[in-house]
């Protein structure tokens, strides 16, 4: 069975690495691909892909919060306080409540 997700992580991978060169604007693929890569342990890439998504398109709050808690993760304070304040200021309350808690955790542990 792992075996088979694996497999099926790496055909999404290929799958959105395609969508993304092929129309490189669209966030909410560039935040999946950023989940994914995050899934096979590919931190840094799976950043970039969410600073892109967040580029393109600032209300892209998944991607803002994920990259805001894996470079929290991997020492970046700097980066990590910036991208987890801005989706603590700009997100939806009442769509991000719990994540915004989270995330307000995540700053007071960067401190």
């Amino acid at each position: 069975m792992e075996e088979r997700r694996r497999g099926d992580v790496q055909s999404a991978q290929r799958f959105l690495s395609r969508a993304v060169t092929l129309s490189p604007r669209v966030p909410v693929a560039l935040n999946t691909l950023g989940v994914v890569y995050a899934r096979q342990g590919d931190y840094g890439h799976a950043v970039e892909s969410w600073n892109r998504a967040v580029a393109i398109d600032p209300r892209q709050y998944d991607a803002l919060f994920n990259a805001g808690l894996v470079e929290g993760r991997a020492g970046h304070v700097n980066e990590a306080k910036s991208a987890l304040s801005r989706f603590v200021a700009t997100a939806p309350k009442d769509r991000y409540a719990a994540d915004i808690v989270t995330a307000r955790q995540a700053l007071q542990a960067l401190q």
